[in-house]
């Protein structure tokens, strides 16, 4: 029995959250390179950094 079925229901909702959130965080606070690559891994916390003064 083929499990091609099971390919489809793979979650990929959450990876295109995820990117969403770090591209919206590079434009939104004009990240460079070096700090674009390190929001990668914590754009949450630079994002709540940022808005944590309004």
């Amino acid at each position: 029995m083929s499990n091609s079925s099971d390919e489809s229901k793979k979650p990929w909702g959450l990876g295109l959250v995820w990117i969403a959130g770090w591209l919206f965080t590079i434009g939104f606070l004009n990240l460079g390179i070096r700090d674009g690559f390190f929001g990668l891994i914590l754009w949450p916390y630079q994002i709540g950094k940022a808005v944590s003064g309004f």
